[in-house]
């Protein structure tokens, strides 16, 4: 028997969490985007580490790792944990992280380029 209320909560859970081929826009869009910048290397994408975490964007020589953090599943209690771990992980592998959310991917993509320059050392006049 269904209890009262599961109806509205399973409705309430599949409207806030997106369906599995949502996970890409931001991807898309950083990949996208990376392709207008012919300064910044192609990159390794959806890089398997460890045989268990996945990096978004990966250039293994310079070693380091962008994340893109999409709100749909980077906003749980759980999620950001995970994130933590992750990125503890990778540091401890000597493996720069930057982490990119929707918000500074839409509001703040010279920030994002001139983070990128940085740590694949281009010369940021490039």
């Amino acid at each position: 028997t269904q209890h009262p209320g599961t109806k509205l909560l399973r409705a309430a859970l599949n409207a806030y969490q997106p369906a599995h081929n949502d996970k890409s826009k931001l991807e898309k869009a950083f990949a996208a985007w990376l392709a207008t910048r012919p300064e910044i290397p192609p990159s390794q994408r959806n890089a398997l580490l460890d045989k268990r975490y996945e990096i978004d964007f990966f250039w293994p020589r310079e070693r380091l790792a962008v994340e893109l953090d999409g709100r749909p599943y980077h906003s749980l209690p759980e999620d950001l944990e995970s994130d933590r771990i992750k990125d503890t992980w990778l540091q401890r592998a000597g493996i720069n992280v930057v982490r990119v959310t929707e918000h500074r991917f839409d509001t703040d993509r010279e920030g994002i380029a001139s983070d990128l320059h940085h740590f694949l050392g281009i010369n940021q006049a490039a």
